[in-house]
């Protein structure tokens, strides 16, 4: 919701005194904000369950919309950017612990679907704002205060109706609480779990809890063997100093092939989906719909934008299932470079007086379906895929600051960078060229190095990026 709700927002704050440059900050600050929450939430994974991530995430959502329901006029921009900035470290923390807790939770076969569900949540909540700014056109404080609701109650579903995951728990040493939240997952009892498949399940995760645990261990004893060696103390530094060794080994377990490898892919991926136009678009929806020349009314075609984009999340789903990860982003890769090329080309040659009036809002849902049935929802599910549970916090965050950073300068450079574009001209196609380029590029890049995981283990996952050069999607 945070994410549309500039969309619905900025022809009111315009009016109400806010500039241009101070509109595009409007829409971009998010991102910047949600590199925080995302910085905040690493460590809180790891330290205190995902499930309670996901509940901590709510508190700084009902903040941020409190303090724009509450806006004073005239506007107050330090109180109206804080709010924001509060919405937005919410994103941030809110975008790694649900993909994650599904990751460890779900089947292999059922994963694929369900790691997609957090970005069809986003969908559905930019529908939900979206269909709340067409309705209240006038009063955006409105909507704001209206969407204080969603986090309140998805903070007490998720206390309410939630389990930790099963190899979290293991990963404290809490194996009887580990088995006791598998079979509630899995609902079956003690016996029939000692009697059926999902037992060989479990020991594969004890294990796995095992080995990671050993591997920290082994990396102590080095860390604390070159400390003798170098003269330094290995105990009278006390915790902090054992704090930092912990925190050390974390970051450097970066290193290891089935850690850097899909860190480098997955953020290659999100560069492509950010500047390829897909938060732009949701961003300045309304702004982009006035200079395609769409000539139904703006917020409507914005709610039509909102529930193909929807429906294209819900396709995704589905479809992941049946054709897997590398498919279904080169259908959307291609897709999304045939509209926006297409729109690029419409308005270089449109003279305002075409029949063609209604292909403009075509080609636009037609980006929006394609990039939601594969790009925008892929690459946040992904982050339930690749990384070893070991480092998923750390590398999750990583990921997600840089998607947020990407985002921002996409967001941020887009006015602008449309006005350079387009020079003396009246046209407006030279921005929609950009994305199209972008998706086409990105395209080639799945085609070349992302890696299949339907229907993996994140075991099996690990343990191709650990394959040798000739084996591995990336050269060691």
């Amino acid at each position: 919701m945070s994410l549309g709700f500039p969309a619905i927002s900025l022809d009111q704050l315009r009016v109400e005194g806010l500039s241009e440059d101070e509109a595009s900050w409007f829409a971009s600050v998010l991102s910047v904000a949600q590199i925080f929450g995302c910085l905040l939430c690493g460590p809180l994974l790891d330290a205190y369950g995902r499930k309670m991530a996901l509940i901590v995430t709510s508190i700084p959502f009902i903040v941020g919309w409190v303090i724009l329901c509450a806006m004073p006029q005239p506007l107050q921009l330090g109180l109206l950017f804080f709010g924001r900035v509060m919405t937005g470290v919410a994103s941030g923390m809110a975008s790694i612990p649900a993909a994650i807790y599904i990751g460890e939770i779900a089947t292999n076969r059922y994963r694929g679907m369900l790691v997609t569900w957090p970005s069809l949540g986003m969908c559905v909540g930019i529908l939900l704002v979206y269909l709340l700014g067409w309705a209240i056109q006038d009063d955006w404080r409105l909507v704001s205060g209206i969407t204080i609701a969603p986090p309140v109650l998805a903070s007490v579903l998720a206390l309410l109706c939630l389990k930790e995951t099963p190899f979290w728990l293991l990963t404290k040493g809490r194996e009887k609480d580990a088995n006791e939240s598998f079979r509630w997952i899995r609902g079956v009892s003690e016996d029939q779990l000692m009697a059926t498949e999902l037992r060989e399940e479990f020991e594969e995760m004890v294990q796995n809890a095992k080995r990671r645990a050993e591997k920290q261990d082994d990396n102590l004893q080095i860390s604390t063997i070159t400390n003798i060696m170098k003269g330094n103390p290995t105990s009278s530094s006390g915790n902090r100093h054992s704090r930092f060794q912990k925190a050390w080994r974390h970051v450097c377990s970066l290193g290891s092939p089935d850690a850097w490898k899909p860190l480098v892919i997955h953020n290659l991926y999100f560069f492509i989906m950010q500047f390829g136009g897909i938060q732009v678009v949701a961003a300045y929806a309304v702004d982009i719909m006035k200079s395609a020349g769409v000539t139904m009314d703006s917020y409507g075609a914005t709610v039509l934008l909102g529930g193909v984009q929807t429906l294209g999340a819900i396709g995704a789903t589905f479809a992941f299932t049946r054709y897997g990860r590398r498919v279904v982003s080169l259908v959307s890769g291609s897709g999304m470079a045939i509209t926006m090329i297409g729109l690029g080309i419409y308005l270089e040659v449109a003279d305002g007086s075409s029949d063609l009036s209604w292909l403009p809002l075509l080609l636009i849902l037609g980006y929006i379906a394609f990039a939601n049935f594969g790009f925008n929802l892929i690459a946040w599910g992904l982050l339930g895929e690749l990384y070893p549970t070991a480092v998923a916090g750390l590398a999750g965050g990583i990921t997600t600051c840089l998607a947020n950073l990407f985002g921002f300068a996409a967001i941020k450079l887009y006015p602008g960078f449309q006005d350079a574009l387009r020079g003396d001209s009246a046209t407006t196609g030279g921005g929609f060229f950009f994305f199209g380029a972008v998706a086409l590029v990105g395209t080639v890049f799945v085609f070349l190095f992302l890696p299949e995981t339907f229907k993996k283990s994140l075991e099996q996952i690990g343990e191709e990026f650990r394959q040798p050069c000739r084996k591995s999607v990336l050269c060691c």
